[in-house]
């Protein structure tokens, strides 16, 4: 039961700092003043990013990395599943 819990509270920080990394991209592009058109846009796809990065996550075994014993191999997945993450979106 605690591994479950720990497992979804772990996902949801992750879910959190994905969709907080996209807001603040927006952000920094507009010097702070985001237009509604892109707020708008951005409240649509989130669901939708939020979707492909757990399937990519899960694809490339980014949740069964312990974070303390972080390499260069572990870098390699995350950055990998982001880019297929982003390939996807972008393909849609």
């Amino acid at each position: 039961m605690k591994k479950r819990t720990n497992i979804v509270i772990k996902t949801l920080i992750d879910i959190i700092l994905f969709s907080l990394s996209i807001f603040f991209a927006f952000y920094l592009r507009f010097d702070g003043k985001i237009p509604p058109y892109y707020i708008r846009m951005f409240a649509f796809t989130l669901p939708v990013e939020i979707v492909l990065m757990l399937i990519s996550f899960g694809i490339f075994s980014v949740f069964k990395t312990v974070w303390e014993y972080t390499g260069i191999p572990e870098v390699q997945k995350l950055f990998l599943a982001l880019l297929f993450e982003k390939s996807i979106f972008g393909l849609l």
